[in-house]
């Protein structure tokens, strides 16, 4: 996705690339992967071009991204425009075609980029020295947790699946093992060590993958429907501290191994 549109300022240039630490490794990738507890979470992020880890707070991409992400979110694509969004980033829109090409990379890269920002956020809090099961049970809830510290993301994420998800499916198409795809390896492999010191009940894995993110995301986008029926929503503070632990007992006693009578 990346192209020789979406390179920066010289001074950002020099301060992402051209800045080394003392490992080798970028200002970028040292900034991004600073608090992750887990060594193939950084291995995965590794392989992530620079232009796509998250950019300085300053730099005019990541205004462009910020803003793109909050327009999508109250307008939906096809609404959207680019100069909306560069009224909303405070620059001049041909600085949007400039550094993205067009309206349609711009949204790709606004998805590459919240996916990375939530695995990102939610990486700190994977210590690889708890076991599998506390893993798989947890992940779905701290994605959960994330997406409600960021309404902004978690609307992103509903009007992307509410309008059919063309822009996710293209996201995994074109990024291959630096997208949705590359974060099923990493999961797998856990998931299977689970299985192996026998913590984990053994099921088919793509059936696993599926349901903890379903339990996440579907959770989210239908939570609105909930909300009318229950009048409660996980998006309160109450009701999210008493679902999460419900939550996470039952997703542990379903891939527990099942205790012999």
């Amino acid at each position: 996705m990346a192209n020789d549109k979406t390179k920066d300022s010289a001074d950002y240039r020099r301060s992402q690339h051209a800045m080394q630490n003392g490992d080798g490794e970028s200002d970028a990738f040292a900034r991004f992967t600073r608090d992750f507890l887990n060594e193939e979470i950084k291995d995965f992020f590794r392989k992530v071009p620079e232009e796509l880890l998250p950019l300085p707070d300053d730099s005019p991409r990541h205004r462009i991204i910020e803003a793109a992400r909050v327009v999508f979110a109250e307008k939906g694509f096809d609404a959207a425009t680019t100069r909306d969004i560069a009224e909303h980033a405070g620059v001049n829109q041909a600085m949007i075609h400039y550094y993205f090409g067009s309206k349609r990379q711009l949204y790709q890269r606004v998805l590459i980029t919240q996916m990375y920002l939530l695995f990102g956020t939610i990486a700190p809090k994977i210590d690889a020295k708890k076991s599998p099961i506390h893993f798989v049970v947890n992940f779905p809830l701290l994605i959960i947790d994330t997406l409600r510290d960021h309404p902004v993301w978690m609307k992103f994420m509903r009007r992307e699946m509410a309008s059919g998800g063309e822009g996710i499916r293209e996201m995994i198409e074109g990024f291959g093992p630096l997208g949705p795809k590359g974060f099923k390896e990493l999961f797998q492999p856990i998931y299977e060590k689970g299985v192996h010191e026998g913590e984990i009940r053994e099921f088919d894995f793509n059936s696993v993958f599926q349901f903890v993110l379903s339990i996440a995301y579907a959770s989210l986008i239908v939570d609105p429907l909930f909300k009318q029926v229950t009048n409660t929503s996980i998006l309160e503070d109450e009701t999210w501290k008493i679902r999460r632990p419900i939550w996470e007992s039952i997703l542990r006693s379903g891939i527990e191994p099942r205790k012999e009578s």
